[in-house]
């Protein structure tokens, strides 16, 4: 999957130490959650190809992005380079109270 990121900011790009320097290679799990919704274990025991499963968000919302199943932000389908990608649209506050 290929994220486009904007640029490192300057103290970046200069080699500035910071004390997160050590982790800027971590790779973590990223999901963009569609939406959510509710069955009941009689409806997930019934579920075949062209089943459909009605989720609470609406046509247009902004998907969920999650890093390490933690919201950070919304954002929308794109197409980048070929390939599926999100661009982000808001960034949750850091408080979490964006949940």
């Amino acid at each position: 999957m290929s994220i486009p990121l904007t640029e490192p900011s300057a103290d970046v790009q200069q080699g500035s130490e910071s004390p997160f320097q050590s982790m800027h290679d971590l790779r973590c799990p990223v999901a963009a959650l569609i939406g959510t919704g509710s069955l009941t274990m009689r409806q997930c025991l019934e579920l075949k190809p062209g089943s459909v499963v009605t989720l609470s968000q609406q046509p247009g919302d902004d998907l969920e992005l999650r890093v390490n199943d933690v919201l950070i932000g919304y954002g929308e389908v794109v197409i980048f380079e070929d390939s599926t990608s999100i661009r982000v649209t808001t960034i949750a506050p850091a408080d979490g109270s964006g949940e």
